[in-house]
């Protein structure tokens, strides 16, 4: 493989393109979503954090979530004794810059999240999980049921971006297989791509996207252990 389009949100997105040309793999950048900070939510999340009744334990689920209650906690303490997870590398990595001791599932999924022995007996507890809209409901939903006390601080919106919408078909149809990161970006992506992409590979980044794409009508789906650059484009090189 020589070639990809890389489908990820703006920030993210030039920094794979990045990576795979270092690696000598053609990529094409295909940002198709932007993301924005909802101001008042991360302050509300500052509140709780700082407060002499915050949650028990804080789940970061992105990159973004880590970035944006950072930046509202600047000048604030973090609590000493709250158990703070992120869900994978790259959030684990964001927040430790911060100076912010974190703990990491095996697997960089909800489901990861989930088989983490901190998250087993939480009966009684209180769990802020640090997300953007939409998504993400199977983590309220089992820890509500293990009887723990769920809220969800819904941080950022993810905003389509129309001026890259607007230039599709210009350079990606030389790739030879898209790498798209969240079954959002690969909904986006369909809706604009000629119906001849559902034929190419597909590098996805879970199981839960894998079978949105397939859903789609994407036959050949290859699944990266996560949306780590390494190895998004080790998983590339394979096919």
């Amino acid at each position: 493989m020589q070639s990809a389009l890389i489908i990820r949100p703006d920030g993210k997105c030039q920094k794979t393109v990045e990576a795979f040309l270092k690696q000598g793999i053609k990529a094409f950048g295909l940002p198709l979503i932007s993301v924005k900070a909802i101001e008042p939510v991360c302050y509300d999340v500052r509140h709780q954090l700082t407060s002499a009744n915050g949650p028990d334990i804080v789940i970061f689920t992105s990159t973004y979530a880590a970035k944006f209650v950072i930046k509202a906690m600047q000048q604030q303490d973090w609590p000493e004794t709250t158990n703070i997870i992120a869900i994978g590398e790259g959030t684990a990595s964001t927040l430790i810059t911060a100076g912010i001791t974190v703990r990491t599932p095996d697997v960089a999924s909800s489901e990861g999240l989930l088989n983490m022995n901190d998250l087993l007996d939480v009966s009684g507890m209180h769990i802020a999980i640090i997300k953007g809209v939409g998504g993400r409901t199977l983590l309220k939903q089992r820890l509500s049921q293990l009887g723990a006390s769920v809220t969800n601080f819904d941080c950022y919106e993810r905003l389509p971006n129309l001026a890259v919408i607007e230039q599709l078909g210009q350079n990606e149809a030389k790739a030879e297989c898209v790498v798209a990161t969240s079954g959002e970006l690969i909904e986006l992506a369909l809706m604009h791509l000629d119906d001849a992409w559902r034929l190419k590979t597909w590098v996805v980044v879970s199981e839960r996207t894998a079978e949105i794409a397939r859903e789609k009508g994407i036959e050949d789906v290859v699944v990266s252990p996560s949306a780590r650059n390494e190895d998004l484009y080790t998983t590339c090189q394979k096919l």
